[in-house]
């Protein structure tokens, strides 16, 4: 006759036991034919987590690249709108100067003088426009505007060319204040950083200069002549109105030449917005190869899992049947 080895208590503790184990077994088989992933990261790997620790610090530094990526474009976008706009602004006031100016008509105090000073406010607007809280044209010092108001600038002006009687003493003397190292326009229109942003990092060893500022030659020579501009039939200026119909006309060809530069700026504002579009690509298809690299990695073979998954779950049902006959033997049925 065949005697049971262990005591009910005992065989009770074997049985939840098996009963936890198995359990187990099918929630970690069905989370992998789900996920199509292992769930055992040790045994998978064999302990073996070089590989793996090096595509997640991957992934990370990536994100890093991604975040700057993103803030560089930001940046670019809004300079070159900027550019643009600046652009549109002074070819438009020169192209109208240069009509009143050819006209043979006196040049009127309020008309000219109010559009040089409107363009002056929409300039001093633009270049101290802030995006995501950063100003994009006073260099490193992104927490204030890149220049004084249109009205501080426009006062200092006419502080400078006060007493003046000639068109050529007044356009020198707006000359020497803008383009003066140390004093006029550096020392009280600009108010930004003489150091420019810190490069953006676009991928190892690859990075963007966005060094454009409100004080550079080329956006100084634009506002230098649209001041004069806004000077020229200013009341307050003891010149002729031949020489102002004179001063107006060389403040616009002088505007007109200065859309060079600005067209450089754009230019290579252009060439870093390429090179952030490419670093885009760049670090999208290095991530896309990391992630299917790891998912390779951790891959399992779902039709294995499927028919563990199976197995388990006819060893629960088994254990349970089995439960429930032990559960219903009688002495008399123990005895047989």
């Amino acid at each position: 006759m065949s005697m049971v080895s262990l005591g009910d208590l005992a065989q009770s503790l074997v049985m939840r036991r098996q009963n936890l184990q198995i359990r187990q077994d099918i929630t970690r088989l069905a989370e992998e034919v789900a996920t199509g992933r292992t769930s055992t990261l040790s045994s998978h790997l064999s302990g073996d987590f070089s590989l793996l620790s090096d595509i997640e610090r991957g992934l990370e530094v990536l994100k890093g690249f991604k975040t700057s990526i993103a803030e560089a474009g930001l940046f670019t976008d809004g300079m070159q709108k900027v550019l643009g706009q600046v652009q549109d602004i002074s070819t438009d006031l020169s192209t109208n100067i240069l009509s009143l100016a050819d006209s043979g008509l006196p040049i009127q105090s309020s008309g000219l003088s109010n559009t040089g000073s409107d363009a002056l406010d929409q300039m001093v607007a633009l270049l101290n426009i802030r995006i995501a809280g950063r100003s994009l044209f006073a260099g490193d010092a992104t927490d204030r505007p890149a220049l004084a108001s249109a009205d501080n600038i426009m006062s200092e002006i006419r502080m400078a060319i006060s007493g003046l009687d000639s068109v050529s003493d007044i356009q020198l003397a707006v000359a020497a204040w803008f383009d003066s190292p140390s004093a006029g326009f550096e020392e009280t229109a600009y108010l930004g950083s003489s150091t420019g942003l810190s490069p953006y990092r676009l991928d190892h060893g690859v990075s963007v200069d966005l060094d454009l500022r409100a004080d550079s030659a080329a956006l100084r020579s634009v506002l230098k002549q649209i001041a004069l501009a806004a000077v020229v039939t200013d009341p307050t200026t003891p010149i002729s109105a031949t020489d102002r119909q004179a001063m107006a006309r060389s403040s616009a060809i002088e505007l007109m030449n200065a859309q060079a530069g600005l067209t450089g700026l754009r230019a290579d504002l252009g060439f870093a917005q390429a090179r952030i579009e490419e670093g885009q690509v760049r670090q999208a298809s290095e991530k896309t190869s990391l992630e299917l690299t790891r998912n390779t990695l951790l891959s399992v073979d779902s039709y294995e899992s499927a028919t563990k998954l199976e197995d388990a779950q006819t060893r629960l049902e088994s254990l349970y049947a089995v439960t429930v006959r032990l559960s219903r033997l009688s002495l008399s049925d123990f005895m047989r």
